[in-house]
């Protein structure tokens, strides 16, 4: 999830993103914190390996759109998502 980490799976989402030389980005708070956490289910050493993971997530963000180069969040619902995937 994009984001500062404030707590292994807390962050805050980023209200924007910018580039501040070729290999470091700095983050600008939305205020936003949104937890997630990953299972992964099939013994993968990661999760850009696995092929079979859950992913936990609340509170679920179901419209987001970039407007003036900032990120606004639209539609947050305080609800749990529990979603799997299977490649």
């Amino acid at each position: 999830m994009p984001g500062q980490p404030s707590n292994g799976y807390e962050r805050e989402l980023p209200s924007e993103i910018r580039r501040k030389n070729r290999s470091t980005m700095e983050f600008v708070g939305s205020g936003i914190k949104a937890k997630q956490v990953f299972i992964l289910l099939d013994g993968a050493a990661d999760l850009s390996d696995s092929k079979d993971y859950i992913s936990i997530s609340r509170p679920f963000i179901f419209d987001a759109k970039r407007e003036g180069g900032k990120m606004v969040y639209l539609d947050i619902r305080d609800v749990t998502v529990i979603y799997r995937s299977q490649q």
